[in-house]
C-alpha cells in the first residue's frame, strides 16, 4: 500500500534514516500501534528498528515519526 502524506509532514520528517520506506510497498516496516494518545502519541509494539525518532519510554516504546502519525491518523495502520 502506498501512503499519501503531505509534503509539509514529510518536511517535519527531516531525521528519517530509511528514506522513507514507510510510504512505500506493503507496510512491513510499519511498527505496529500498540496505543495512542489523541494520535499524538503513539506506543508501540517490538520496535522493528532503531531510528530516530524511537524513544524507550519506562517499560513502553513510543514513535515520534510525523510522518508515521500521520499514516496511523489518516489510514489507522
Amino acid at each position: 500500500m502506498k501512503f499519501d502524506i503531505n509534503s509539509d509532514i514529510l518536511n517535519k520528517t527531516d531525521q528519517c534514516r530509511d528514506n522513507y520506506s514507510c510510504l512505500h510497498g506493503e507496510g512491513k516496516c510499519l511498527c505496529e500501534v500498540e496505543s495512542h494518545f489523541d494520535k499524538n502519541i503513539l506506543f508501540i509494539k517490538n520496535p522493528k528498528m532503531m531510528c530516530s525518532y524511537y524513544m524507550s519510554f519506562g517499560y513502553s516504546h513510543i514513535c515520534k515519526c510525523p510522518a508515521r502519525r500521520e499514516i496511523y491518523s489518516r489510514y489507522n495502520k
